[in-house]
């Protein structure tokens, strides 16, 4: 059975159900309410970046945490937000004119591709961001799963806007490649009801995420399990739209050496469905 969390109750019965900090892994104590119980409430998509309600039902993601790991992640956090406030309202044509943003290395730049000559508008400097989104990524998998996703599990992450490392780092016809890799699987997963999620504020945040696992794919009985995940929330679609002039949402993706409890898969048969779907949409498809 899916893991699907779609209802103010069943945020609340997750909240309720999860009796670790998903920040830290350790447990929560018994009594989580009232003063000096050591617990908070902490929005998993910070709340500065949802803007105002889409409707009079539009319920947050909020996970009960340890109050200080809420507040060693707010130390670094409320900086590294603010930017992504400031840049998901800006269009490619504004790039050269704003540079550096507060200070931190977050710069538009121009790629050129060895390959083709071909040039790509995209962000550089970005680490601070992607490092607090992939603490997104683990709030989403304690919800879901009822498990701890330890910091030592490296969680890849895409924004929905052409990113890439300063020079000698990752490339972006890699980065390219591998949101496009995540989008699809995610997109056969959804096709094919293989899909885990959350959906809450008003339906305008959405947390999708699929299993794959390629050894099995290949035959063999052994090999990591792969969660390629898709985020969106209030204005990313058109920050993404506004840049590239394509959809695109948060991508990414992470590996486990098993697949967690409940947790929906996809095989080569969701693959040629999606491949099929793709097809048909094709400007030159015949029937």
């Amino acid at each position: 059975m899916a893991c699907r969390i779609l209802t103010q109750r069943d945020i609340q019965a997750a909240r309720r159900g999860i009796g670790f900090c998903y920040l830290c892994g350790k447990p929560l104590p018994q009594r989580r309410f009232g003063a000096g119980c050591g617990v908070v409430g902490e929005h998993i998509v910070p709340r500065a970046l949802l803007g105002e309600p889409p409707a009079p039902n539009a319920w947050p993601v909020v996970l009960d945490v340890h109050d200080q790991c809420e507040e060693a992640l707010k130390r670094g956090r409320d900086h590294w937000v603010t930017n992504l406030q400031a840049i998901n309202t800006r269009s490619q044509e504004e790039w050269p004119e704003w540079g550096h943003i507060r200070g931190l290395p977050i710069e538009p730049v121009v790629v050129i591709d060895e390959d083709s000559g071909n040039t790509f508008p995209a962000f550089t400097g970005v680490g601070a961001i992607l490092h607090g989104v992939s603490t997104w990524v683990r709030g989403f998998h304690a919800m879901l799963y009822r498990s701890h996703l330890p910091a030592s599990v490296v969680i890849h992450v895409r924004p929905p806007v052409p990113a890439c490392g300063p020079p000698g780092g990752v490339t972006l016809p890699l980065t390219e490649e591998m949101m496009s890799a995540s989008v699809q699987v995610v997109m056969a997963a959804m096709l094919t009801d293989r899909w885990d999620g959350v959906k809450a504020w008003g339906d305008s945040l959405r947390y999708f995420c699929t299993w794959w696992n390629r050894a099995r794919l290949d035959g063999h009985e052994n090999g990591p399990w792969t969660c390629f995940w898709t985020l969106t929330f209030p204005g990313v679609l058109e920050w993404s739209s506004t840049v590239t002039d394509v959809i695109r949402p948060w991508n990414g993706h992470y590996e486990l050496p098993e697949l967690p409890a409940g947790g929906s898969q996809v095989t080569q048969v969701e693959f040629d469905v999606l491949n099929e779907t793709l097809a048909r949409h094709q400007p030159n498809a015949r029937g």
